[in-house]
């Protein structure tokens, strides 16, 4: 009975007095500890798991670091990053797009991140592979200056590439963002693809048009490519229009109509383009000289200027497309081209650094008749491009064999 007076004697006079320091350490630990001193514990430790490569524990204390503080546009922009490269690029988006909208947001990082924002839109897209649908197609069987009829020509080829989207073959691309360096992950990888194409088109002397038509397999998706073009004289011998439109493998959309000047070995082009797809439009100027043919080998300079006045820079181009015969109906194309940009391409990436473009294309052809104006075609090929910006560089292969018919 004493024993419980005691105690109760005891109680009271700590609920009187405060709790000792035994008891009252861990209480004031715990109190003490702020909202957002919690956050900047969990984001601290979130970074640690970025670090470690644990994304599942890192989205978890990203989470409790904007429960917390729900405006917390570091956290916001970390958990949009992890977004991305968990793949889960819609909720990316949605990040980005709440700081965009946050009137707290300082006016020179919203233009950033909208920068930003556009970037991660097109991401998957960026790549282009136009080389089938960007030379101008051959007959095989029969030559203009001994036939100046029209005539139609049918090609049908099979084709397979290791890299058809020329895709980057980086892991991570650094950008920057507030002065501090983001990676974001490349989940597209390089990746081969099977391709089915078809042409048709009518050629005369100084008129005609070509359809063509691609289709792309990949494992885990079919694209496709279109093209039309069609061109005529103006004053005969001298100048000619030219009109097209193209849509690659990549979804991009362009738009060609110019104007040409032939004189002798000489031709310049004049056109306007639009790209409703990367929401550009301009006008560009292209400059050839055909070099007299020499034992069979035939060189072909070239320089372009080109006045973009939407989203991408503008930019100066110059190549050198070279043919050489090797014997019957066997032929080795190579082109070099070298572009430059007049501005810098991204503030994403590198700073706004200008991007320069070197690229190779080495394509050997061998064409044997079938019968009457009837071609089979053999084709290989080996590119690459070269940047100073990482993300443009690529290399493909490919085998490519086509039936080429001609009729009147």
């Amino acid at each position: 009975m004493l024993d419980l007076r005691l105690l109760c004697l005891v109680l009271l006079v700590l609920a009187v007095h405060g709790c000792s320091p035994v008891f009252a350490a861990p209480l004031v630990a715990f109190t003490q500890l702020e909202p957002e001193q919690e956050a900047m514990k969990a984001l601290a430790e979130a970074e640690r798991s970025l670090d470690q490569g644990a994304f599942d524990q890192a989205e978890l204390q990203l989470e409790r670091a904007l429960l917390l503080m729900p405006e917390h546009a570091e956290a916001r922009l970390m958990m949009a990053s992890l977004m991305a490269r968990l793949g889960r690029l819609e909720t990316a988006l949605l990040l980005v797009k709440s700081l965009i909208d946050d009137p707290s947001t300082p006016a020179a990082h919203q233009a950033r991140l909208r920068s930003f924002y556009a970037f991660l839109i097109q991401a998957p897209r960026m790549a282009s592979a136009h080389r089938l649908f960007s030379a101008e197609a051959r007959l095989p069987n029969v030559s203009q200056s001994d036939h100046p009829q029209r005539l139609w020509r049918g090609e049908m080829s099979l084709g397979v590439n290791t890299n058809p989207l020329a895709r980057t073959r980086l892991s991570e691309l650094p950008l920057t963002i507030s002065d501090s360096i983001v990676l974001l992950p490349i989940a597209d990888r390089p990746e081969l693809g099977r391709s089915l194409s078809a042409s048709l088109g009518r050629w005369g002397p100084s008129d005609g048009f070509d359809v063509s038509l691609q289709r792309v397999e990949q494992s885990a998706s079919g694209l496709n490519a279109a093209r039309v073009a069609a061109w005529g004289p103006i004053l005969e011998g001298l100048s000619g229009w030219a009109l097209s439109a193209h849509q690659g493998i990549d979804g991009q959309r362009r738009y060609n109509l110019g104007v040409n000047l032939t004189q002798m070995n000489h031709r310049l082009h004049f056109g306007r383009f639009w790209e409703p797809t990367r929401d550009d439009q301009g006008n560009f100027a292209r400059y050839e000289y055909a070099l007299p043919a020499e034992a069979g080998f035939r060189l072909l300079p070239s320089f372009e200027r080109s006045f973009n006045q939407g989203s991408a820079p503008p930019f100066w181009r110059m190549g050198l497309n070279g043919e050489l015969a090797l014997g019957y109906r066997r032929f080795l194309n190579v082109q070099w081209t070298f572009q430059q940009d007049l501005q810098g391409y991204s503030p994403l990436l590198e700073n706004d650094r200008r991007r320069s473009l070197t690229t190779y294309i080495v394509a050997g052809e061998q064409q044997f008749e079938l019968g009457d104006k009837k071609t089979l075609v053999f084709r290989a090929l080996a590119s690459q491009r070269k940047s100073n910006l990482e993300l443009f560089a690529f290399k493909d292969f490919g085998l490519q064999v086509s039936f080429v018919q001609t009729w009147r």
